[in-house]
């Protein structure tokens, strides 16, 4: 779910899985852009998370997934397409289930996203990647580079700002990665 506040304020609520296997993390990015994210993207009005993000997989690469356990929410505020953003984000571990466990053995492959229009489409990249290298990555949100190499089974509450809002005062007692 995206939303324009103003001209140049977003709010974003998005959902993504945390696909591990064999020592590799699941990305994609859009075919036109050369920043990776984990597979998700956003929640419709009324979609929980856990479902958006079955739905998101189903439409982008027609995978049947199992969503797990929430990991990781957070706050991330950044600059996006001349936008300020602030999206929340939530962060599940995920698997394929067993009509889609050929994903596992793809090293890449590609999927479509298609915008709220319905009309407007473009290519996704998805790509196994091993986990020491995410650090030299462009990969979005920034603290997923340590978070995902020691994946653990706990919640964490993450406040993640990119300049220019670094110095943003902050007010919650919660993990934070900057």
């Amino acid at each position: 779910m995206r939303i324009q506040v103003e001209h140049d304020k977003k709010f974003i609520l998005r959902t993504a899985g945390i696909f591990m296997h064999e020592g590799r993390v699941l990305l994609h990015r859009a075919e036109h852009e050369d920043l990776w994210a984990l597979p998700g993207g956003g929640c419709e009005f009324f979609e929980d998370t856990k479902t958006a993000l079955i739905r998101e997989l189903e439409e982008e690469i027609e995978a049947s997934i199992e969503v797990d356990q929430l990991v990781y929410v957070a706050e991330n505020y950044f600059e996006w397409n001349g936008s300020k953003a602030h999206e929340i984000g939530f962060y599940f571990l995920a698997r394929f289930s067993n009509a889609s466990m050929r994903f596992y053995d793809l090293k890449e492959f590609k999927g479509i996203e298609r915008k709220m229009d319905g009309m407007t489409t473009f290519k996704l990249i998805f790509q196994w990647f091993p986990i020491e290298v995410l650090d030299k990555m462009n990969l979005k949100p920034e603290f997923l580079k340590s978070q995902l190499t020691g994946c653990h089974r706990t919640f964490k509450h993450i406040v993640n700002r990119s300049a220019p809002f670094q110095n943003v005062s902050k007010t919650s007692n919660s993990s934070e990665k900057r």
